[in-house]
């Protein structure tokens, strides 16, 4: 009896060893979103399989290659580049992206036209490493949350908004509320320059933000918004740092949208990010660049 048995145990290994070999042999994989055009790759997962170092600071995430030192911002197309090298001299390199980079459950994605500082490229949903080695990517759409989200928005021209979706309980967007650096409107609109500039001559302090609150049916809205950065704090709301240029600061419909501004205190810095609450949705958006 002591055979079958023996046996039976030997065949078990052979069945789990065989299984480790063949997960050994799965190709790799990096974990990817599809936003319209846009294809963010997750940073951990790049620097994970290049051996790459990561250090997170809140809104923040450095990455170390052997060419230098990349910083990224949370909800911002700004990246700070430092080059390094034995043969040169080290210098810094402030660039821009066309989308910001996006955090995701705790995870960092960037826009894939980073990815050619490491010398990595796409195609036909994988990337070449610079090793030769080709890895495959595991594309799938961003997480919507049930209550709502917020993020990003290019308005064209490099001019960047941060958008708040509030959803259903079946997860469909049904209000939204964008906003954006009004003295960034110009350029996001030029055709409208004229009125705009005629407008911003009016602003004598405080930094002012524009927002537009839209619906896909007749619902009330808060006009309350919560910002924070470093030590201040402030609370935006009617009459005094919120007004209404168009619509109802209390109620919002699909054919009256409503508009309005924010004026912030100019305690506040635009090139640095800022913590957004509305409606019990929180993110950190870097209005300026």
């Amino acid at each position: 009896m002591q055979m079958p048995v023996r046996f039976y145990i030997l065949c078990l290994v052979l069945a789990w060893s065989a299984g480790l070999g063949g997960a050994r042999a799965q190709p790799l994989s990096i974990s990817a979103l599809r936003l319209g055009h846009e294809l963010y790759l997750s940073l951990e997962d790049v620097a994970g399989i290049l051996g790459y170092g990561l250090t997170q600071g809140g809104i923040s995430l450095t990455i170390y290659p052997p060419q230098g030192v990349l910083i990224v911002f949370e909800n911002s197309p700004d990246v700070l580049w430092t080059v390094t090298g034995r043969n040169a001299s080290p210098r810094d390199n402030n660039l821009s992206l066309a989308s910001p980079v996006l955090k995701q459950e705790g995870r960092w994605y960037a826009p894939d036209e980073l990815f050619a500082l490491f010398n990595i490229n796409v195609r036909n949903n994988r990337l070449s490493l610079p090793t030769g080695q080709e890895v495959l990517l595991n594309i799938r759409s961003p997480i919507i949350e049930r209550g709502g989200h917020a993020a990003p928005l290019n308005l064209g021209n490099d001019v960047m908004a941060i958008n708040f979706y509030l959803n259903d309980n079946q997860g469909t967007q049904q209000l939204s509320l964008m906003l954006i650096d009004a003295s960034l409107l110009a350029l996001a609109f030029p055709d409208q320059r004229n009125s705009i500039d005629s407008f911003m001559a009016k602003v004598k302090e405080g930094r002012p933000l524009f927002f537009v609150v839209t619906a896909l049916k007749d619902m009330p809205w808060s006009p309350e918004l919560e910002f924070s950065q470093g030590a201040e704090n402030f609370t935006a709301k009617p009459p005094l740092s919120l007004s209404i240029l168009a619509g109802k600061n209390d109620r919002v419909s699909p054919d009256k949208a409503v508009s309005g501004v924010i004026l912030l205190p100019s305690s506040f810095d635009l090139r640095e990010a800022i913590e957004v609450e509305w409606q019990g949705l929180k993110t950190s958006f870097q209005f300026r660049r």
